[in-house]
């Protein structure tokens, strides 16, 4: 038997329920894309004009620049990570119970979600102290040192 009737075979025994619901799941997925982008200018937007960045930056200013810049960083990671958590239940975890593709409890996905906010928080902030340090110190080529970095 060839591929290509193997799956239309395949593809034909799942019934016009199934899919309907995996189109649906996917056309929903290509959405998810778009809103995620608007949550995320959101949240940037509610940290720009609340301007939490500039105070903390003014309290910070005896201390060095990694340091500042580390902590900057931090907050902001860790501060809009937190603000997206309605978005992220939405889209990682109630859309995936809806169309039944998990079946993890909600407090194992905040367990998981939180020892991957703080993480990814620590080490991206880490990365970004090497971009600015990489920023100062290269002068006009600094964009093929952050881009090797």
């Amino acid at each position: 038997m060839d591929t290509t009737t193997a799956t239309t075979q395949l593809i034909d025994s799942l019934g016009a329920d199934a899919l309907a619901k995996a189109q649906a799941y996917t056309t929903g997925g290509h959405w998810l894309l778009l809103w995620d982008l608007l949550v995320t200018l959101l949240v940037t937007v509610v940290f720009v004009r609340a301007r939490w960045l500039e105070r903390l930056e003014g309290k910070l200013s005896r201390r060095g620049r990694a340091t500042r810049n580390f902590t900057l960083s931090l907050v902001f990671l860790a501060g809009s990570t937190l603000m997206s958590l309605p978005w992220t239940l939405y889209a990682g975890w109630w859309r995936e119970h809806q169309y039944g593709r998990s079946s993890q409890p909600l407090g194992d996905f905040l367990a998981q979600w939180s020892l991957s906010a703080v993480i990814s928080s620590l080490l991206v902030a880490a990365f970004f102290v090497g971009v600015y340090a990489l920023l100062r110190r290269t002068g006009r080529r600094w964009w093929i040192w952050c881009g090797g970095l």
